[in-house]
């Protein structure tokens, strides 16, 4: 089977081209950028102990879609156009000062009428290049429409200049955006790579689409290892071997899909099918395919996906898959204002006796902005230094994570000790206030009632707030009751009452509600008595 390998860019990303500048023509040379300021809390927000800095600002991939490190420990970045650039830290500083062109694909797959002979003169080798990945020996293969090919640098001069089609033919552009994708090397030297469907939600009409491709790159031979996924878009093979990917849901809704259902993660296994265009999430009772380890929020669009072993984190986010989610595309969601995703999220796995894994996700990096489409993050890696890398499509800028131990709000404050009765005696209007925001919330602030039940019969997924002022000064060295109340409510994950997961918490709060509503909420809660049998 053979396809035509046409230039027409998909809609949705055509649309988001608009917003972006091309890179220049010819710009092949190295290119330094000052270093700007790097501390990055005030643009992302992460977990309380990790620090964010900028490892990469100021530089023009044109649409990246993937990063990886390369055999020389340096960062790479493909676009969607195909060309690649070498990240390089010549310092050690953690930022990368020079930028190099390691392919050149002229950037022109835009087509319009002022470049269209620009592109006719350029060789234009790679189109839709959305999957990139260095094998063991240091070889580069890149997954771009219909194909799988390996590029060469021939003259050692740091630049490839050779495109080698290992595997052609593959369902690609039949239906927006879907065409081969992510890739990453197998235990046997195979490569794998996820094929989204011909249409939004079936019928199937490509024997490869909907599913997961094994590619022998010496002979090129390609057969399927998984069916049933609808867009599998990046995949990771985890240290044992096992192979996960996540799938983008359908985006349309008519007589024969009612609903937008969730994203999955899911663990691949050689001849299972995973439902896709029957079955979404776990399968009916009777029904053979495969449920997901995990579902994620409908629309994310998940999008880069890597796995976190080694390195400082703590064992919290250790053991599991990051996940890029680029925030929701499907319009019958944005027109309503649902938006989920922009963010990074992780999702712990455990493997139990019967081979399944099980892990429910977690959101590890948000906007730090009041606007949560600043951030449409389109992949993550696990550099060699244990750090997180996360590359953000609109401004191209990658930042880097790690882990501190660093808490926010735990230094000693200048709160004396009578502030605590000073509030729960606060004016009754703000009272008032305080518990209208519990009971009821405010704007995108859920009500606390919803988890810390004030009913001590029924149970929380929070723990309870009833006498929690004649604690409060005590559960963090050094810091007061308000203050903690405070933290609690501003960073959630600060400090973990045991037996409950400050993850579930919403932790938005401190940009939902402003600073007046937050001085009520906690003379609220500083005002809850302990029950009268405690």
């Amino acid at each position: 089977m053979s396809i035509q390998r046409s230039k027409r860019l998909p809609v949705w990303w055509a649309m988001i081209t608009l917003l972006m500048i091309l890179s220049p023509a010819m710009a092949q040379e190295a290119t330094s950028t000052p270093v700007p300021d790097r501390d990055a809390a005030h643009l992302l927000r992460v977990p309380p102990g990790f620090e964010v800095t900028v490892y990469a600002e100021g530089q023009n991939f044109g649409l990246p879609t993937q990063i990886a490190f390369g055999p020389d420990d340096n960062l790479y970045v493909l676009s969607l156009a195909g060309s690649i650039y070498r990240l390089i830290d010549e310092d050690g500083d953690q930022f990368a000062e020079t930028v190099e062109t390691a392919f050149w694909d002229g950037d022109l797959n835009y087509i319009t009428e002022e470049n269209v002979e620009q592109l006719e003169a350029l060789p234009d080798q790679l189109y839709h290049a959305v999957g990139m990945v260095f094998d063991d020996d240091g070889t580069l293969y890149v997954s771009d429409s219909g194909r799988i090919v390996e590029l060469t640098d021939g003259d050692d001069d740091g630049a490839f200049e050779t495109v080698t089609p290992i595997a052609e033919g593959l369902p690609s552009l039949y239906y927006e955006g879907h065409s081969n994708n992510g890739i990453d090397i197998g235990p046997d030297g195979h490569i794998y790579v996820g094929v989204g469907a011909t249409s939004d939600h079936g019928p199937l009409n490509e024997p490869m689409e909907a599913s997961m491709l094994r590619v022998d790159p010496a002979s090129g031979n390609v057969d399927i290892f998984a069916t049933g996924l609808r867009n599998a878009y990046d995949l990771v093979f985890l240290p044992n071997g096992d192979l996960f990917t996540t799938d983008n849901n359908p985006t349309e809704v008519n007589r024969t899909l009612r609903l937008i259902p969730p994203e999955e993660l899911n663990f691949i296994e050689e001849g299972r099918d995973y439902g896709f265009p029957d079955v979404y999430g776990n399968p009916p009772a009777g029904d053979d395919s495969t449920g997901p380890v995990t579902e994620f929020y409908p629309s994310v669009t998940s999008a880069g996906i890597d796995y976190y072993a080694q390195g400082d984190f703590p064992d919290e986010w250790r053991d599991g898959v990051y996940v890029a989610q680029w925030g929701t595309g499907a319009d019958v969601l944005v027109n309503r204002d649902l938006l989920f995703g922009f963010a990074v999220v992780f999702v712990p796995l455990e493997k139990d006796d019967d081979g399944l894994y099980h892990g429910d996700f977690v959101e590890f990096a948000r906007s730090a902005t009041d606007r949560a489409a600043d951030f449409r993050p389109i992949d993550v890696r696990v550099g060699p230094d244990g750090a997180l890398y996360i590359i953000e499509f609109f401004s191209s800028r990658i930042f880097r994570v790690t882990y501190t131990g660093k808490m926010p709000l735990v230094e000693a404050t200048a709160e004396p000790e009578a502030t605590a009765e000073a509030l729960v005696d606060a004016p009754p209007e703000v009272l008032v206030r305080g518990q209208t925001l519990f009971n009821n919330g405010a704007r995108n602030a859920p009500a606390c009632v919803g988890c810390h039940r004030l009913n001590t019969e029924e149970n929380s997924l929070g723990p309870s707030l009833l006498g929690l002022k004649d604690v409060a000064g005590s559960r963090v060295p050094r810091v007061g009751a308000v203050e903690y109340v405070r933290q609690s409510i501003l960073h959630p994950m600060a400090y973990e009452v045991p037996g409950f997961n400050a993850a579930y918490m919403p932790q938005n709060y401190g940009e939902a509600l402003s600073d007046e509503e937050i001085d009520a909420l906690v003379a609220f809660v500083l005002s809850l008595e302990a029950p009268e049998n405690d």
